[in-house]
């Protein structure tokens, strides 16, 4: 049996390493000392070969090395299966994003927390339909990451569903051994489609077209601006991890990544401030009668 591919070429300089916490990305020199572990010189040895490394750092590679030949399964899936689709992940968000921001200029207004509880309906039917579209457009969401995440010769990636959080995720961990472009692409898939689902209902509501596309757009702008949050692993969280080439960068990122993600968090918690004022008790007040 062939060993296990651990190590794949990214970048000039980057590198891939399969690792118990997920692809780690490298320089090319880590990856030498990682080609030369599994060659089988030792960490004690390491050094007196490479004497940059430290021998608490070859230690810890060792470690890294012998870990990762349990993990190459996301390194072994290096091509995408559907390249077209990424190459029109980009284009189908800035239309939808173009689209819907001028049907909203258009409608002189961006439905919010008060859309879930129009006039002349039901409130528990309105939040009947609310959750349904959340459910549906979800639904949506994950596909799309499922469809462009997809590895060539390989399964659709699994999504987990944690019904007590109300959140999905589709496992892209193996796109961290694709070209950047691709993993972006596979990354941003689920945005593209709320942008274009977006982009549908703000012009049916800028045509006047009732409370049910009004309901929609609010509920596609609370999940873009959730995706937006930073502190969570949302999909800003790993688009911004990927572009900076840290997989998990609030654990295992250089002191730089630290502070930016510590920052970034600052903006996500202003950002729930948004959603808990201009959905939650914007709700609650139209429900009441406030």
């Amino acid at each position: 049996m062939a060993p296990a591919v651990t190590l794949r070429r990214r970048g000039p300089d980057a590198w891939a390493l399969a690792s118990r916490d997920g692809p780690l990305i490298v320089d090319a020199r880590t990856a030498d000392a990682a080609r030369h572990l599994q060659q089988g010189i030792t960490p004690d040895e390491l050094p007196a070969t490479l004497p940059w490394l430290t021998p608490a750092d070859a230690e810890e590679l060792a470690r890294i090395v012998d870990d990762g030949a349990e993990h190459a399964r996301d390194l072994e899936l290096t091509d995408p299966a559907h390249p077209a689709l990424l190459r029109a992940v980009a284009p189908i968000a800035l239309a939808g994003l173009v689209l819907s921001a001028s049907a909203l200029l258009v409608a002189g207004t961006v439905p919010a927390g008060g859309a879930f509880a129009p006039p002349g309906v039901p409130p528990l039917l309105a939040a009947a339909v609310a959750v349904l579209v959340a459910v549906v457009t979800t639904a949506l969401h994950e596909s799309a990451h499922v469809l462009t995440g997809r590895p060539r010769g390989g399964p659709l990636p699994r999504v987990r569903l944690r019904w007590w959080r109300a959140v999905t995720t589709a496992d892209l961990t193996h796109t961290w051994g694709w070209a950047k472009p691709h993993q972006l692409a596979a990354l941003g898939a689920g945005v593209a489609v709320d942008l274009a689902v977006l982009a549908a209902f703000a012009g049916w509501t800028a045509l006047g077209g009732g409370w049910f596309p009004r309901l929609v757009v609010a509920v596609l702008v609370a999940r873009l601006i959730w995706q937006g949050g930073t502190h969570r692993r949302t999909d800003a969280y790993f688009a911004v991890a990927a572009v900076l080439d840290s997989p998990s960068p609030r654990q295992a990122g250089s002191p730089r990544v630290r502070r930016l993600f510590a920052a970034l968090a600052a903006l996500g918690v202003c950002l729930d401030l948004v959603l808990l004022y201009g959905w939650l008790w914007r709700w609650i007040a139209t429900v009441a009668g406030l």
